[in-house]
């Protein structure tokens, strides 16, 4: 123990013992005489030591035989290595001891000897303030908190932002997706992801204004988006047109909801993955529901270079209990063979369904293609 030999413990540990010490002390109790005596005061925080722990309501400090020695730091010698975790006071930091009552003079335990009879240090504490972006969504006009994201004071010191992934997570809201985030309460300025927190007094609250769309919707504004959504299974919710790049699209099982919010999803191939068949969707199962979209410049490829009889369905082979709404399609249906027939792909003969359960639910559904053979 550091010091030990030059230390004596003048108080401790609980209020009825510390009367008593006072007592014997008043009454001519010799412990203290002729020693140089070192005060604490906790200015309302508290100190964990071994067994116990001590604060204002009861005195505490260390009696030194003789002066011009270094004293002992009750925190460092309490305290995990490289922490102040054995002082505390509750919604504040530690921020040392200090030589006099406003805290304005700090004890340097390194340099500073004792030389008074008695000396008093009194700890300093710095009340922790905490800078947070909060998101926010509005019920009748008023801002509704989520959730509240808080920066490390490291971040604080180096311009603390919220990431992109960190703003997801802190909005999310059980049963509903974020749909936009906005800097203002009108929902009008959308936010900038290199928005730098203020972090002064006067702004210790950042609010992100988010706007929700009931469910959990996978957000599509790419291929990739709309790639990731349909391969999982996932309700699919456009923001935009998507371009496909001509690559191709074939789902072959689908229960989700596709919400097209009429925009055109363009640009891709639907190829005959099994011999004899060819269609956008393999099964839309039960509760599938389809509406609001259009799917433009689609190129169905027909492969097979003998004449063959082609299962041709322009949604899919099958079909549960789904729902397709205002779904239109326009594109051309092309083949490697001038004898391929491709009546259910053209004109009135158009098959939606291939195998279609009489549950399913089919309105304002319209396809036009035309043909085309790419035989040399």
């Amino acid at each position: 123990m550091k010091h030990k030999s030059k230390l004596l413990l003048l108080l401790a540990v609980v209020l009825l013992a510390s009367v008593i010490c006072f007592a014997a002390c008043k009454t001519g109790d010799d412990v203290l005489d002729g020693k140089y005596i070192v005060k604490f005061k906790f200015n309302g925080g508290s100190l964990t030591m071994s067994t116990s722990s001590v604060d204002d309501s009861s005195s505490y400090g260390y009696a030194y035989e003789e002066k011009g020695v270094l004293i002992l730091d009750p925190v460092e010698y309490y305290s995990k290595e490289g922490t102040t975790d054995a002082i505390r006071r509750s919604g504040y930091d530690f921020t040392g001891w200090y030589k006099d009552e406003a805290c304005t003079q700090k004890w340097d335990f390194a340099k500073d000897r004792l030389e008074q009879d008695e000396l008093i240090l009194y700890a300093g504490w710095e009340k922790q303030i905490k800078y947070t972006f909060t998101v926010y969504y509005l019920d009748g006009g008023k801002p509704v908190a989520v959730n509240s994201y808080t920066p490390s004071q490291e971040q604080i010191s180096l311009g603390a932002k919220i990431s992109k992934n960190n703003r997801e997570r802190t909005a999310k809201r059980a049963g509903y997706t974020a749909l936009g985030y906005y800097s203002d309460i009108t929902c009008t300025v959308e936010w900038d992801d290199n928005f730098v927190h203020p972090a002064n007094e006067q702004t210790l609250d950042v609010p992100i204004y988010v706007t929700y769309i009931e469910g959990e919707w996978s957000l599509v504004r790419n291929y990739d988006d709309l790639y990731t959504a349909y391969r999982g299974n996932k309700n699919i919710y456009l923001l935009n047109d998507v371009d496909c790049e001509a690559d191709t699209l074939y789902i072959n099982s689908y229960s989700g909801i596709w919400e097209g919010n009429n925009y055109t999803v363009k640009n891709f191939v639907v190829e005959n993955y099994s011999s004899g068949t060819i269609s956008m969707f393999g099964t839309l199962r039960d509760k599938a529901v389809l509406q609001n979209i259009k799917f433009a410049d689609v190129t169905y490829r027909i492969k097979e270079t003998a004449s063959v009889r082609i299962q041709i369905a322009v949604m899919a082979q099958n079909c549960g209990a789904a729902k397709i709404h205002n779904v239109q399609i326009e594109g051309v249906a092309e083949t490697l063979n001038k004898d391929v027939q491709l009546n259910n792909l053209v004109g009135d003969n158009i098959v939606i369904i291939y195998n279609q359960q009489e549950n399913a639910e089919i309105t304002d559904f319209t396809c036009s293609l035309t043909t085309k053979s790419t035989e040399e």
